[in-house]
């Protein structure tokens, strides 16, 4: 849904089962024009939805937001300020689903942190 058109997926590897995804957000896109113009703040669900998609793409996989225990947006993604981010990403497997633990950074800045549960 956002992807390719809110941001673009730069780079993305899986190392010791965590995925390390580099993002680039499109400053630009309509959505800062109430979020807010001169001043631009990425939604906290447009993060949340991003993570969806990171995992939806590489896992090849069409997964849902099932139920979330910890979202914490600790520090304001503005994009003029941050164009790119890296996401990481652990996932694992339960009978709930599957279970992420995400967290959006950039030089030594953690953006959100959240844990949820896919299916």
């Amino acid at each position: 849904m956002l992807l390719h058109s809110f941001y673009t997926l730069l780079n993305h590897e899986i190392k010791d089962g965590v995925i390390h995804a580099r993002v680039k957000i499109d400053a630009s896109h309509s959505i800062f024009n109430g979020h807010f113009p001169g001043n631009p703040v990425t939604p906290g669900v447009v993060q949340v939805e991003m993570v969806k998609e990171i995992v939806n793409e590489i896992y090849g996989h069409r997964y849902v937001l099932s139920a979330m225990s910890n979202c914490k947006f600790l520090k304001i993604w503005n994009p003029l300020n941050y164009p790119e981010i890296s996401f990481v990403i652990s996932t694992a497997q339960t009978e709930e689903g599957l279970k992420v633990n995400a967290t959006g950074e950039e030089q030594g800045i953690t953006f959100f942190k959240l844990s949820a549960i896919y299916v």
